[in-house]
């Protein structure tokens, strides 16, 4: 018997849910072709940031959305790791 085709998955939101949602399901290509859709142009969701100017500001840009360490987003620094980002 040969194996089913992978199954097409469709996550709705580049947030961070999403996102890793969307990365643990296509670390199994054999079973899932997972494309992501999402109502901006940029990932992320709350955990976004905006450039600014950095002679004003002594900063390149600042978070916009997401601060601290909530419990929430417990796994999101593996998940950094894991990725390299």
């Amino acid at each position: 018997m040969s194996p089913s085709p992978p199954k097409r998955v469709c996550v709705i939101g580049a947030g961070a849910s999403g996102m890793a949602a969307a990365y643990a399901l296509s670390k199994h290509p054999d079973k899932f072709i997972v494309t992501v859709f999402d109502k901006e142009l940029v990932l992320g969701g709350m955990a976004t940031s905006i450039d600014i100017d950095s002679s004003k500001y002594g900063a390149t840009y600042i978070n916009d959305g997401v601060q601290g360490c909530s419990p929430a987003f417990a796994n999101f620094p593996s998940y950094v790791q894991d990725l390299r980002i």
